[in-house]
């Protein structure tokens, strides 16, 4: 067609051994529980975070939580409905899937959690049930079968965001990404566009 051909996509993956009991999740600094956006780098350096990621999704004009509740040291945060979320309790088991509603949250002692958009992988397997075609940047979380933490992250761009090219991978493709990598487990979150 005389258009060069895009980039290669870059990324990002961490496997953590035992990362239960040092999972965290907090809202960005700059209001309570959320009120300002600033990069994942400047709140995890104020919490002393040695690996962060972007998690769930707030309103980029008003800087709300409103794409889901998030959960922090056991308080619920954020407005939008109990999504699917990946978190952890308070005994340091992986909790992951739709908590519902705050009872839920309760009785399973859920510490740190925070939300996604759907599940990407569930029991070993592609959890999208067909290819799709939206290509994008990703950020996922979830478990090996082993139960140790993975994050990866895929970079791109969105045409809409003004990019030359369409970069990133498709749910489906990630999915595949992720079981190649030892995803037992694992959620889309917002992908930090």
């Amino acid at each position: 067609s005389g258009h060069p051909a895009p980039p290669g996509v870059n990324g990002y993956r961490a496997v953590v051994s035992n990362g239960a009991p040092h999972f965290r999740v907090f809202g960005p600094l700059g209001g309570t529980p959320c009120g300002k956006r600033v990069k994942t780098s400047v709140t995890a350096s104020a919490h002393n975070c040695k690996l962060a990621t972007n998690g769930g999704p707030f309103d980029m004009a008003t800087g709300k939580c409103n794409g889901g509740i998030f959960i922090s040291e056991g308080k619920i945060e954020g407005t939008g409905g109990y999504n699917i979320q990946f978190g952890v309790t308070a005994d340091g088991r992986w909790v992951i899937g739709n908590l519902v509603n705050a009872s839920v949250v309760a009785q399973l002692k859920v510490k740190w959690s925070m939300p996604g958009f759907q599940w990407l992988v569930r029991d070993g397997k592609n959890a999208m049930t067909s290819p799709d075609t939206y290509i994008a940047p990703r950020t996922t979380i979830g478990v090996t079968k082993e139960g140790k933490l993975l994050i990866m992250e895929v970079d791109g761009c969105e045409p809409h965001a003004g990019c030359k090219y369409t970069i990133g991978k498709t749910c489906f493709s990630m999915a595949e990404l992720l079981l190649a990598h030892g995803a037992y487990h694992a959620i889309n979150t917002d992908g930090g566009g």
